[in-house]
């Protein structure tokens, strides 16, 4: 009796095994679409994900590109005075190889904006002033203005004027942006482009140097110098 109860025990384990078995198989061949569904959607959202994000760039860039054009055709109805990131932009292409300036554009770039208009270092700048801030001015078919000790301005014509106004304390950072709003006052009053560059610049340096003088070139600020160009202006009766 052990005999064929053992054997009887092993043919339903064989036969509930076999039984399970198949149905695992159906099981496995009646989620196989869905499995595949879900492979299938999440591969869907994933393309579309894509094709969003990439789309937006190019979109993004297509709305910088435009938005850049609108500056450039701006350029052509007004008096201009390009500083910073405009020269930075400038430098790296981003208005074209040859960008379209109007003659009555004013460029302000320190040493290091300076070597990159013209692709060249700092040393290089630095070594000839003189002849840096002309090949650029040059270049660009504008007037331009090398900052730093004695500030020079030149115009494509050839003309150079060099600045003995001004100290180390304009090394600021802030004293180019008050030279800049000097700078674009005098153009919007009808001054010529070199004119303006070269009356913005000695002014700057003779409120900077009053104001050292009222204070002292260590401690003084950007905005310290306005007061004093208000006295310069004030006795010249302007």
């Amino acid at each position: 009796m052990g005999l064929f109860s053992s054997r009887r025990r092993r043919r339903r384990t064989s036969a509930s095994t076999a039984a399970t078995a198949t149905r695992t198989r159906r099981r496995r061949r009646r989620s196989s679409p869905g499995v595949l569904l879900i492979v299938g959607g999440v591969l869907l959202v994933l393309v579309v994900v894509l094709l969003v994000v990439f789309g937006a760039k190019r979109i993004s860039a297509a709305r910088e590109d435009a938005a850049i054009q609108d500056v450039v055709s701006e350029l052509r109805y007004a008096c201009n005075n390009l500083d910073a990131d405009a020269l930075n932009a400038i430098a790296a292409g981003d208005l074209g190889t040859t960008p379209f300036l109007p003659r009555d554009t004013v460029l302000t770039p320190h040493p290091g904006e300076m070597a990159r208009l013209l692709g060249t270092t700092v040393e290089a700048v630095q070594a000839d002033r003189p002849g840096a801030v002309q090949r650029c001015a040059r270049r660009f078919q504008c007037v331009a203005v090398l900052k730093g000790t004695g500030t020079l301005v030149a115009a494509p014509d050839g003309r150079l004027a060099r600045n003995t106004t001004g100290n180390p304390g304009l090394a600021r950072g802030g004293s180019g942006d008050v030279l800049a709003g000097m700078l674009a006052a005098l153009l919007a009053q009808g001054l010529p482009a070199f004119e303006a560059a070269y009356c913005a610049v000695w002014l700057h340096g003779a409120a900077a140097d009053a104001c050292a003088a009222r204070t002292s070139q260590m401690t003084m600020l950007p905005h310290d110098i306005l007061a004093d160009l208000g006295r310069i202006l004030g006795n010249a009766g302007r």
